[in-house]
């Protein structure tokens, strides 16, 4: 049954004021504090696949963009220009993230030395490693960067829900051995989908492992949700090969993370290079 229009509740504008209003309240229910957190908050009561903020905002830019890209374009709105980060962070090894609790961490976890003992590494001898832009060369080893990859080049069942980020039990492992054994399969998996040029920095996966912890959440399912997102906007989006032209400036910026994988960052931005 339709229900009787009555003209004479909206008198003096009141029918517009009341509407304002509502969409000034919901707005209002999503503070932003950049251009692409206002996006996602206009985007986000159509698009209830969207993550929540304190997940979208644990992302770096690049991935945040990826995560919005597909709403944007269906609701006919523009993702706001793209920021080009200037280097100019030094290579001081100090104060990387403040607010990771360091009582049961290993301070090393954030050194950038490169013959420093981290327990990121897997008992890797020492090599006289070299950083050469898009290359780091260890004796007879050569690294390569490792950027963005379209879906054609991915193996066969990448971004299929089979593939999925699940950490192992830590019983019987210290903090900084489970949570780096933890980041070196994150990053492994941030490679089988092709997002190479997209991943955090060992820094900020404590920080944001830690973080979600401290709120009583499940670090685990936590990675394990974003992941799913990222390899469903992977199947449906083409991405850029990398979202600037940066690269690490020395090579004290970067630690060997496995045998076959070194990683890099300055802070603001992440490298990841493999062996080939």
């Amino acid at each position: 049954m339709k229900l009787p229009l009555r003209p004479n509740h909206c008198l003096s504008g009141f029918c517009i004021f009341g509407l304002l209003l509502t969409i000034v309240t919901t707005t209002a229910a999503c503070e932003s504090h950049s251009d692409l957190e206002h996006l996602y908050c206009q985007l986000k009561y159509d698009y209830k696949s969207l993550p929540s903020m304190e997940d979208f905002r644990r992302n770096s830019a690049e991935i945040q963009r990826l995560l919005l890209k597909r709403p944007a374009a269906d609701a006919g709105l523009t993702l706001p220009p793209q920021k080009i980060k200037r280097n100019t962070v030094s290579n001081s090894s100090s104060s990387l993230v403040d607010d990771v609790d360091t009582s049961n961490t290993n301070h090393n976890i954030v050194s950038r030395k490169l013959n420093t003992t981290t327990p990121i590494t897997q008992d890797l001898p020492e090599e006289d490693c070299k950083l050469s832009n898009r290359h780091i060369r260890c004796d007879t080893r050569e690294f390569h960067l490792i950027e963005n990859q379209s879906n054609s080049s991915l193996q066969v069942g990448s971004l299929d829900d089979s593939n999925q980020l699940i950490f192992s039990d830590s019983r019987g492992m210290t903090k900084t051995r489970y949570w780096s054994a933890s980041y070196r399969l994150y990053i492994e998996k941030m490679l089988s989908i092709g997002l190479g040029a997209s991943t955090m920095s060992y820094t900020k996966f404590v920080y944001t492992w830690r973080q979600a912890q401290q709120q009583g959440q499940n670090a685990q399912e936590r990675f394990k949700t974003m992941f799913e997102f990222l390899k469903r906007d992977k199947r449906a989006l083409a991405v850029r090969s990398s979202y600037d032209s940066l690269l690490p400036a020395e090579i004290s910026w970067c630690q060997s993370l496995s045998r076959r994988l070194w990683v890099c960052d300055n802070r603001q931005r992440n490298w990841v290079y493999a062996l080939r």
